[in-house]
């Protein structure tokens, strides 16, 4: 039983920091996109 749980956090920990280091990349890639549209114009 315990270690069930500790797989659980684990995944848990795991899904959390990739939807957060998804969220960061994505708006890396806003703002490059966003400066570079700036830039053209």
């Amino acid at each position: 039983m315990k270690t069930g749980i500790k797989v659980l956090i684990g995944a848990l920990a795991f899904v959390v920091t990739n939807a957060y280091a998804a969220e960061f990349m994505t708006k890396l890639e806003f703002e490059k996109v966003e400066s570079q549209y700036t830039k053209n114009r």
